[in-house]
């Protein structure tokens, strides 16, 4: 019986080397625009979808890569109310999907405070408003 328990590592182990994400992530299916830091406003945008977003970081499906270590910016868009600043992030992957599509992983180079992490994992807060 001891045999198979040393071979077994514990549950704790286990999670450990599953699960090691500092920080909880929420689900996400709005869109956003993004280019590179260094673009200008007159400069192509992509528009991409928030797959989940973290106070520390964001994973976005766009037709588009970047680099890795590239600075983007990225412009919440459809929200109810204006969301004050573009996000600045660093790509720390990239990931080709199908059909071109792209799964970039970027680290939030100024971490989301309680607010705005509220304002963007609220389920209405991206939505267009109704005049």
């Amino acid at each position: 019986m001891s045999e198979m328990n040393s071979a077994r590592p514990d549950n704790r182990d286990f999670v450990l080397t599953e699960e090691r994400r500092a920080w909880v992530r929420y689900p996400s299916s709005q869109t956003t625009l993004c280019q590179e830091r260094t673009a200008q406003t007159y400069d192509l945008w992509f528009m991409a979808r928030v797959c989940d977003i973290s106070p520390n970081g964001i994973r976005l499906l766009l037709g588009h890569t970047f680099t890795l270590g590239d600075t983007v910016s990225i412009e919440p868009i459809r929200t109810k109310e204006p969301f004050g600043r573009a996000l600045e992030a660093r790509v720390i992957y990239a990931n080709e999907e199908k059909r071109g599509a792209w799964i970039i992983g970027c680290e939030f180079v100024v971490p989301l405070s309680d607010d705005e992490l509220d304002t963007l994992t609220q389920p209405d807060s991206w939505a267009v408003t109704q005049r």
